[in-house]
């Protein structure tokens, strides 16, 4: 592997650009982590968050100026409803979209085995209060948001370039074997089946993102 061919300037811009890509990830983990409350929905409706779904065109100003409490009702029922259930929901478990001919589709499959090794194997590890399922889609976009942060620090430090190309290797590997194989579909039910712009658009933005992020790891390598 050569060195970094790029000069000092475009390392940090580099650096910036992946530090956003990464908020972006740690924002959608969020969304799809929990049934919004009144801090969640005070969180999205101010700040970076607020800026950032206004560039995107995702803000819907009646919506959103509604009192909080009726804003944490109307997404709570919704998200109760698209991934919860109790009655049909769109699953957020990549082992109920991702799995091999003669495998048992079912939640705690291959996938999730195998996402949970990759997690570990990067030097993370779970909340001991975590009760979860390590295939979650927020928890493997957590994983990207924290992977991709550790990118954006490792572009300001020239002597770890072997370390950065593994870090980008392993973003591209984790989406091409994992994230593009079942979000984009599970997003595509998600737009289908919600009643509320917001998680619409926050599935096609997910959607998206995923394919651009894979553009963009690809890119990323051919510095090296």
């Amino acid at each position: 592997m050569n060195m970094l061919k790029k000069k000092k300037t475009d390392r940090q811009q580099s650096s910036q650009k992946a530090f956003q890509r990464s908020d972006v990830y740690g924002l959608l983990s969020l969304i799809y982590s929990q049934e919004p409350d009144e801090s969640f929905i005070e969180k999205l409706n101010s700040g970076n968050s607020r800026l950032f779904f206004i560039k995107e065109g995702m803000w819907d100003e009646k919506f959103w100026t509604q009192s909080v409490k009726k804003i944490c009702e109307n997404l709570a029922v919704e998200y109760t409803r698209l991934f919860i259930g109790p009655k049909d929901h769109i699953s957020p478990f990549e082992s109920l979209y991702n799995f091999k001919k003669g495998d048992i589709r079912q939640i705690w499959g291959t996938a999730t085995v195998e996402v949970k090794r990759i997690i570990e194997s990067a030097g993370l590890s779970f909340r001991k209060d975590y009760g979860g399922i390590p295939d979650h889609i927020s928890i493997e976009l957590e994983f990207m948001q924290k992977l991709v942060k550790k990118e954006a620090e490792l572009w300001n430090e020239q002597k770890n370039g072997s370390l950065l190309f593994k870090t980008i290797e392993l973003e591209k590997k984790f989406i091409d074997e994992h994230l593009k194989v079942w979000i984009p579909g599970f997003c595509q039910k998600v737009i289908e089946a919600a009643r509320y712009d917001f998680y619409r658009n926050v599935a096609e933005l997910t959607g998206d993102f995923i394919v651009t992020e894979k553009e963009e790891v690809e890119s990323l390598l051919s510095f090296f």
